[in-house]
């Protein structure tokens, strides 16, 4: 059986910002309409053995939220 892999988004100011399984990305309209997006690796904090372990998890769960 395949592995599932996860998604989540958010909305931002005239763009939005997609999260997966290693990567971060946003995408936001300019003013003159054209779109600029970033991608970005996640840091190993988020996707290491610490975000695998149950107690630790919700409280990285907690900052990312806050921090991305």
């Amino acid at each position: 059986m395949a592995k599932r892999v996860y998604y989540g988004g958010q909305a931002v100011v005239e763009g939005v910002m997609m999260r997966g399984q290693k990567t971060m990305a946003t995408v936001v309209r300019r003013p003159n309409g054209e779109l600029a997006s970033n991608v970005q690796p996640l840091p190993t904090i988020y996707t290491g053995w610490l975000r695998r372990t149950r107690l630790i998890r919700g409280v990285i769960v907690l900052f990312e939220a806050m921090l991305l």
